[in-house]
């Protein structure tokens, strides 16, 4: 870990987790993933989504959304820490 990332990673940690999980967990991973799944691989697939209605697609999204950007934040969390002690 270069001084720059670690100077990062600090002001990151600062911030806490639940940011942390918000807006790199959350936003910037599981969005994308999100959109991905839901959106752009039943173009290429024959697996079609089915909803009643579009406030069940928006839920079944952002629920979907939520878990997998969780997931991916505290994956990133754990690594981040681990690489940050490593190197202290």
């Amino acid at each position: 870990m270069t001084t720059s990332e670690r100077y990062q990673w600090n002001k990151k940690r600062k911030q806490g987790k639940l940011k942390f999980l918000l807006n790199d967990g959350v936003l910037r991973a599981g969005l994308p993933l999100s959109a991905v799944y839901y959106f752009i691989l039943p173009l290429f697939s024959h697996r079609t989504t089915v909803f009643s209605s579009p406030l069940r697609l928006v839920v079944s999204f952002l629920v979907f959304d939520m878990v997998v950007g969780v997931s991916c934040g505290l994956l990133l969390w754990f690594l981040e820490e681990h690489r940050y002690k490593k190197h202290r």
